[in-house]
């Protein structure tokens, strides 16, 4: 889904109402319709009883407005609180603020926020209709003593559209901004929650349509998108019963050393989570040894070692092994060392079939390129920040991103809080799931194993990558919902992976139809 500007969607929204006749006023019902239908599905009434919403006086207000109105006709205990007086809101603002069923609370200075008799500091959440994507100025006065108290509060916060005070362009606090749990961005998101020093107060985002119809932005032309389901969900669709294990491929997972056995493991088990009918994990014969038994879900292939790590004679039977295979997972744990980048380079050489590269394998490579410059299959590279700086061999840069990717003929998944996705034909896509929590040993690993588990089942690699962050990120969002952001391990994401795919196979299809990645050969 594409990132448009604030001018762009200001442009957009004046062509739906003046040349295809859409009232203002319909797009503020479907919005405000759509946001409070999110907060139901996100924080259920049972979690989160008492809801706090707080409306400025332009559009983004009205919004707040119908929200409110919703969720309190759904059972919330809702308290609308306006931030200027009655007489000073107009337009389809006023009119939804005459819908509501209940009396708002004025909201105009700081003792207000004091007020014993105020349920403010009772409720569970707040949703923040202040100020929406027209926001252009430094914030001042009353509206920023009252986000900086919201801030501090730090309870459950949905944003509308955008976090009051986030410019929409820049991705930068106007003076102030919402530190948002989630985002309801309208009709398309912009570019400033996902680009920019601020971008992270934003939280996590989700698209919200308002019955603009699409074709009214098929004239932005932009490289940048947002991940969001409809990228890939028509590939997740429920299972034939007439099916078996081979049907949804075979991951071949090449990782371990002797002092690091787990990081392959999680990748091997993570891909069986992402659903894959089979999972090998190759490893030298001194970290097999040290293999619990309880891991009888996963085959494994021990190889010739060093006493530390995999031996020079260790590729010919593990090109033996990519036999019948769909894909392979390369690099969670193996070491660095000569024998090991030689090992790498004859992988690269001699296969076909898709690579997903991570870790220590992309260490081998930072030492020299040369396998990437020659025919290789198609391969997705999963960087951290100081794996990137590594294979550029300088300070990391969008340019020199874009230029790797296109020159090696490869997609790289560059893992932060926002990852972003770098395609060879220049495009980027920035993830919208997702949470500190994540920042745990071994999250990397079962990400490596759930797009490797995709590409087994046959979805196409791009949208392998697509999908893989974004429901490695979802999972990772309803690990927090349960236990919170601290202590949070690699394996508690893997166990929810199901639970995100059943939520797409239940959800309805959208009919976008998916995106192609056009490559060269022997590259994507």
């Amino acid at each position: 889904m594409k990132l448009i500007t604030r001018e762009e969607m200001q442009k957009t929204d004046r062509m739906a109402i003046e040349k295809r006749g859409i009232s203002s006023l319909s797009l503020m019902e479907n919005a405000g319709r759509g946001v409070a239908e999110l907060i139901q599905k996100e924080f259920p009434k049972s979690g989160y009883p008492q809801v706090s919403v707080f409306c400025g006086k332009g559009n983004n207000g009205g919004d707040g407005f119908v929200i409110a109105r919703f969720l309190k006709e759904w059972g919330y205990e809702v308290e609308v609180y306006i931030l200027a007086a009655v007489e000073d809101y107009q337009g389809d603002a006023l009119v939804n603020l005459n819908r509501l069923p209940f009396k708002p609370v004025s909201l105009l200075q700081e003792k207000d926020l004091l007020n014993p008799k105020s349920k403010i500091q009772n409720s569970h959440l707040r949703v923040d209709a202040i100020f929406g994507t027209g926001l252009d100025r430094p914030l001042t006065g009353f509206v920023v003593q009252l986000i900086r108290f919201l801030n501090e509060s730090r309870k459950a916060m949905v944003s509308v559209d955008i976090s009051s005070g986030l410019c929409a362009n820049t991705g930068r606090a106007l003076g102030e901004a919402i530190r948002a749990t989630l985002t309801a961005t309208l009709h398309l998101p912009k570019i400033g929650l996902v680009k920019g020093p601020d971008s992270e107060r934003a939280g996590n985002i989700r698209v919200i349509p308002i019955g603009i119809p699409e074709e009214l932005s098929n004239s932005i032309r932009r490289k940048e998108f947002l991940i969001t389901p409809s990228l890939f969900q028509s590939f997740f669709k429920p299972r034939k019963r007439e099916s078996h294990k081979n049907t949804y491929g075979h991951v071949l997972t090449i990782a371990g050393s002797r002092r690091k056995v787990g990081a392959g493991l999680m990748t091997a088990r993570a891909a069986l989570r992402a659903g894959a009918g089979l999972s090998t994990l190759a490893l030298p014969e001194c970290a097999y040894q040290k293999i619990s038994p309880k891991f009888s879900e996963i085959m494994f292939e021990p190889q010739s070692d060093d006493g530390e790590y995999f031996s020079s004679s260790s590729l010919a039977s593990l090109l033996r092994l990519v036999s019948k295979k769909s894909v392979i997972a390369c690099g969670p744990g193996i070491g660095v060392s000569e024998e090991l980048k030689k090992m790498i380079a004859g992988i690269l050489s001699k296969v076909k079939i898709p690579c997903v590269l991570d870790a220590d394998a992309l260490n081998c490579l930072s030492e020299d390129l040369t396998p990437l410059k020659r025919k290789h299959p198609p391969c997705v590279l999963t960087p951290h920040p100081g794996e990137m700086q590594r294979l550029l061999s300088s300070r990391i840069s969008e340019k020199l991103i874009l230029n790797f990717s296109k020159k090696y003929r490869v997609i790289l998944v560059l893992k932060a809080y926002r990852t972003k996705i770098i395609l060879p034909t220049g495009e980027i896509f920035y993830n919208s799931t997702g949470n500190p929590g994540m920042a745990t040993a071994g999250a990397g690993d079962v990400l490596t194993g759930i797009i490797s588990g995709f590409i087994a089942q046959g979805v196409p690699i791009l949208q392998a990558a697509l999908a893989g962050v974004w429901i490695h990120g979802r999972a990772g969002d309803l690990v927090t919902k349960e236990k919170g952001e601290r202590g949070l391990v690699a394996w508690d994401i893997a166990e929810k992976v199901p639970y995100v795919l059943k939520e797409l196979i239940e959800s309805t299809n959208p009919s976008s139809p998916p995106l192609e990645l056009k490559g060269r050969k022997g590259g994507v």
